[in-house]
């Protein structure tokens, strides 16, 4: 190896600087990869001023000349880090096995210029690595080697798989297998070659695992499979499978092609390698299970509720079978009438309505099931709610009735079981107490014969059966008296008799004029009684006559004067029952009077 040495360069004429010309150089051993500054120092006679610098490389092997860096056909990747005052220091990076070489320096100055006779060597060495050994078995002790080539020491940091190591020597676990580098600390971006340690150790994670469809039914295929990670891998021979503790065959691999329910249990398998039979226990893997699945059997459908459903209790519908694989809570479903309700073994319906009424059976299914084999349907159950009447309403026809006349009632109801009892109650609408209430019958349709104006009123039923009861709305019964009807029947007789008024009139202007033709005329009152009384009532007739306010018709000069009033007879009022027909007995009488007056000559 080259060790360090300098180059001094003797001055050609004296200088005031220093008295000579000097450059010295310090030759380098560099890594490849890394970074390297070729130390260099000159001086130059006083009275002198740099004003140029260069650096110049010629190959080891080759007589030609030296050329300036900038001019090599691949240059290094360099920059001057020195001035122009006696530092000439020049930096590399990333050196190339190519920039190995001699470096030259040369200056020039305000008066002469100056070029080193002895050049730097640059040397590029690379770092190797190494393993001891490259393959150990776990527990082992390993040793990381590198070397750098170049005689100055320098620190060394290792990595594998890219991860940095703490310590150059440890004892061999499994997981230190894989690829070694080493570096310069503080470069560590120039690794060495990879080198790999190889690690043997004994199975872990074996596992058995199961290669068919998702459910194992009888008569389908089954094959196990057993793996793990070892270091040999485990050959064919190495895998064993068990049932329990019994041998089932040699193999990675085994299938049965026609699984029964006697090869229902658990199972497990071991693997050995080289490294096992160095006295490492042998590794057993988990054990599986293996089950013969079936569908669905003997499905039911029950109901916890009291023996009578009624309408607003709670009932809730508990669906069971037998199956391998259970059926899971998705596995059953209840219907109604053919029509899905919901999912799930139980299903509670918390407030019962009629409209829930019906026939409901369950469904279960599972994995099984999926294999188009048929899904277990329960029996029927039919589910019967009972509530009380609902809807209750009334009716009466006609609403309106004279006295005498006939009314039919009718309630009518939705209930199960049916109503069983109807009631007819009655509210008086014209007594003082119009909340009170009174029971008026009984039965589906009531019928009132020879009404009186005292059943008016508001009507209403009340349905019950064995459930509960309840109320229709109420309706309106209106019963026409007959002084109602009377009143129609005086309009009547006034438009009638004002027609013999007008007729009578004019009897007695013809009556008139004979009269004056006579000369003597005498007045005369015709007095007509148009309806009788009794005679107990003539002194209450007088009494209610009313005579007109309007003054009497008058005619002029010797005309006669006819004078007509009209006189209402009442009669006293007479409590009579609501139910009596009392149009006679409440008529009123009219007594048309005519007064005829004959004039006085002036």
């Amino acid at each position: 190896m080259m060790g360090y040495f300098i180059l001094v360069i003797l001055v050609l004429a004296p200088g005031v600087w220093s008295g000579d010309w000097s450059v010295t150089l310090e030759s380098q051993c560099a890594l490849k990869g890394t970074s390297v500054v070729i130390k260099c120092d000159y001086e130059y006679p006083y009275g002198h001023t740099v004003t140029e610098v260069h650096w110049l490389k010629q190959s080891v092997a080759s007589q030609l000349k030296p050329v300036l860096l900038s001019d090599l056909p691949s240059p290094p990747d360099f920059k001057y880090v020195g001035n122009k005052h006696g530092d000439c220091d020049l930096k590399i990076n990333n050196v190339r096995p190519m920039d190995e070489g001699l470096y030259y320096f040369s200056f020039v100055t305000t008066r002469d210029r100056w070029s080193s006779k002895y050049s730097a060597h640059l040397t590029v060495r690379e770092l190797t690595a190494f393993v001891r050994p490259t393959t150990v078995s776990e527990g082992y002790n390993v040793r990381l080697i590198c070397e750098s080539g170049c005689p100055s020491r320098v620190a060394i940091v290792w990595f594998r798989d890219g991860q940095r190591v703490s310590e150059p020597e440890f004892w061999a676990r499994r997981e230190d297998a894989g690829t070694y580098q080493c570096a310069v600390f503080g470069q560590e971006t120039a690794r060495s070659a990879s080198v790999a340690l190889n690690v043997h150790y004994a199975p872990k994670n074996v596992t058995l695992s199961i290669s068919s469809p998702a459910d194992i039914v009888r008569g389908s295929s089954v094959t196990f499979s057993c793996s793990c990670e070892a270091n040999p891998p485990v050959t064919h021979e190495g895998y064993s499978l068990y049932k329990g503790e019994q041998w089932v065959s040699l193999g990675q691999t085994h299938t049965i092609f026609d699984i029964q329910p006697s090869h229902s249990g658990l199972y497990h398998c071991q693997a050995t390698n080289s490294i096992s039979w160095m006295g490492i226990y042998v590794v057993k893997s988990t054990e599986i299970h293996l089950d013969v699945q079936y569908a669905p059997k003997n499905v039911t459908l029950s109901i916890s509720s009291p023996a009578d459903i009624i309408r607003g209790s709670s009932v809730t519908f508990t669906c069971s079978c037998e199956a391998n694989p259970p059926v899971t809570h998705e596995g059953y479903s209840l219907y109604k009438d053919e029509q899905w309700v919901s999912l799930g073994q139980t299903h509670t319906i918390f407030d019962m309505q009629p409209s829930h009424s019906g026939l409901y059976h369950c469904q279960a299914r599972n994995s099984i099931s999926w294999m188009a084999i048929d899904m277990g349907k329960s029996t029927e159950i039919h589910l019967d709610v009972q509530y009380e009447p609902m809807n209750v309403s009334g009716s009466v026809e006609p609403q309106q009735v004279a006295e005498g006349g006939s009314v039919n009632l009718t309630c009518s109801s939705v209930a199960n079981p049916a109503a069983d009892s109807y009631t007819w109650y009655w509210r008086r609408t014209h007594s003082a107490n119009s909340n009170s209430i009174l029971q008026v019958g009984s039965g589906q349709m009531l019928s009132l014969h020879s009404v009186e104006a005292s059943h008016s009123g508001l009507y209403f039923c009340q349905a019950r059966n064995s459930v509960g009861e309840n109320n229709s709305t109420e309706v309106l019964l209106t019963v026409e008296t007959m002084n109602q009807g009377s009143q129609s029947h005086l309009i009547i007789a006034g438009l009638a008799g004002l027609i013999v008024l007008v007729a009578l009139v004019t009897a007695l202007l013809l009556f008139w004029k004979k009269l004056r033709a006579q000369n003597a005329v005498s007045g005369s009152r015709v007095n007509g009684l148009i309806s009788s009384v009794r005679e107990d009532q003539l002194d209450n007739i007088y009494a209610n006559i009313t005579v007109p306010s309007s003054p009497p018709l008058t005619s002029t000069s010797d005309e006669a004067d006819v004078i007509y009033s009209t006189v209402t007879i009442k009669h006293k009022a007479t409590n009579v029952p609501p139910h009596i027909n009392s149009k006679a007995a409440e008529e009123e009488d009219s007594v048309i009077y005519a007064t005829v007056a004959k004039s006085r000559g002036s």
